[in-house]
């Protein structure tokens, strides 16, 4: 919000500098007074000031265009391969614990328990809270994002990320986004989205949706998504970069 207000702030000065400075030099000539030196410097700055604020526009606009199509490309371009190891991987383990238990018959219950719980102390740190699963839907069309932990699943390409500890990561390529405190940016990029409060703000370009309990809300009611439970501030700036994507 600083920022934004900074730039509004810088444009306002430009405009009255330049449209004042432009004015005081036109005028003087008109009625014969001679050039107007303060006039000229004011908008000599003023279009100075103008120049630097379209370069710097310009520049982020491309630079985001650029960062936007990569992303895509290498959404696009996800390995269907590693998809099919981990199936098989899985399959395989299944077969394992099959002939096992037909070889070597648990002894009682608490034997059972105990090599379960040796299994889930060796997983991964980021993968330990699997049992909150959270589903986001879009209204009217059912889900559409999973929340696994550190772990999510945009159902509508299967594509996977992982969030590890500020970076979120997607499965089988590389960074994708990164969190900053309540920000989220483009890993080769600008910041794009920002909590305050339940609100959502684009970095640049002010208020955007706002979350209601469990619902997210555009703030033109033209997306509404609703979520099977809440989510931490991490899981949330994932989740909103997402579902809107960067601009």
């Amino acid at each position: 919000m600083r920022r934004q207000r900074f730039w509004w702030t810088y444009l306002v000065a430009t405009i009255v500098l330049a449209g004042y400075g432009t004015f005081s030099f036109i005028y003087n000539l008109n009625r014969g007074k001679g050039v107007s030196i303060l006039g000229l410097i004011f908008m000599i700055i003023g279009l100075m000031m103008l120049g630097l604020f379209l370069g710097l526009f310009l520049y982020d606009y491309f630079v985001t265009k650029k960062n936007k199509k990569i992303i895509e490309s290498k959404i696009i371009e996800q390995p269907v391969e590693e998809v099919e190891e981990i199936k098989v991987e899985k399959e395989e383990y299944k077969e394992k614990k099959v002939f096992n238990k037909e070889k070597y018959r648990y002894k009682d219950n608490e034997e059972e328990r105990s090599k379960r719980n040796y299994c889930s102390t060796n997983r991964s740190s980021y993968d330990s809270d699997f049992n909150s699963t959270v589903y986001v839907k879009k209204q009217g069309y059912g889900p559409i994002l999973r929340v696994e932990g550190n772990r999510l699943l945009d159902m509508r390409s299967n594509t996977y990320y992982r969030i590890e500890e500020n970076v979120i990561k997607q499965e089988g390529s590389g960074p994708v986004f990164e969190i900053n405190g309540n920000r989220i940016k483009l890993a080769y990029g600008s910041d794009i989205y920002e909590m305050n409060g339940n609100n959502i703000n684009r970095t640049f370009g002010g208020f955007f949706a706002q979350i209601n309990g469990n619902f997210i809300k555009k703030h033109d009611s033209s997306e509404i998504y609703e979520m099977s439970s809440s989510l931490t501030l991490k899981q949330t700036l994932v989740v909103v970069a997402l579902l809107f994507g960067s601009y």
